[in-house]
């Protein structure tokens, strides 16, 4: 686990192509689906949105998000 948020982010990316996201689903919702994809226990998507500072976002539609980070 790393503990260092600024170290974690500094080596992890993310690209989505066009319409990567599903805008009808929550955030939470996107990341379970990446889990489910990558064969990664759901728990992660817990630590992924905690380490990228969307936590309080979780629930929140792709759709409503988009533009306001």
């Amino acid at each position: 686990m790393v503990d260092d948020k600024s170290a974690f982010s500094h080596n992890v990316g993310v690209v989505f192509p066009e319409d990567g996201l599903y805008q009808r689903r929550t955030v939470l919702d996107n990341l379970l689906i990446s889990c489910r994809i990558y064969g990664l226990a759901k728990e992660r998507a817990g630590t992924v949105i905690e380490l990228i500072g969307l936590a309080d976002q979780k629930n929140v539609l792709v759709s409503k998000l988009i533009g306001s980070l």
